[in-house]
């Protein structure tokens, strides 16, 4: 029995290893909704709350996968996911930290079209209008925080360094603080 179960762990951590990386924002944003998600403060969600973190992260995941993630999650086997094994069960997925940059150089690639070593708000402007989007006040408005936000060092553009740290670094809690689910 014992030795059955073992097997069955294996073959779960061998199928995690074929859903993508995380990303360290990933990570930290994961920590953010589970304290979101732990309604009763106490450290532990079931698999309804579980299914809440990935549709809160616009993960698509079928019943079948949930059942499969929650069930490597839950090492006790207790029936809940509590903090300590939904750190565990992240760092299974944790994508290395060079690999992450060198994705992350190749993004910022993308962005700067005229390869000036600067992303600006041209660029910016020109990315939401190649995805369909109108480019509206609000749309300018939103490039404008994002530029603000990046642009540490106050200079209107922001530069490969800069769109590394933003891209990496903990979201904001408080952009959740009002959602509604």
């Amino acid at each position: 029995m014992e030795q059955r179960k073992a097997e069955d762990q294996q073959g779960l951590y061998a199928q995690a290893n074929e859903k993508p990386e995380l990303t360290t924002a990933d990570i930290e944003e994961m920590k953010t909704w589970f304290k979101f998600f732990d309604k009763n403060n106490d450290k532990q969600l079931d698999k309804e709350e579980l299914k809440m973190v990935f549709h809160a992260l616009c993960w698509t995941v079928n019943e079948e996968e949930v059942d499969r993630l929650f069930k490597l999650a839950d090492t006790d086997q207790n029936g809940y996911i509590d903090y300590e094994e939904y750190i565990a069960f992240l760092k299974l997925y944790k994508k290395d930290p060079e690999l992450e940059k060198l994705e992350l150089r190749e993004a910022f690639r993308h962005f700067d079209k005229d390869r000036s070593g600067f992303i600006d708000h041209k660029e910016l402007r020109r990315f939401l209008m190649s995805k369909g989007h109108a480019y509206s006040d609000r749309e300018r408005k939103e490039v404008d925080r994002i530029l603000k936000m990046a642009d540490s060092n106050g200079d209107g553009k922001i530069d490969i360094e800069e769109f590394i740290t933003v891209m990496l670094e903990k979201p904001d809690a408080s952009l959740y603080s009002g959602a509604k689910f």
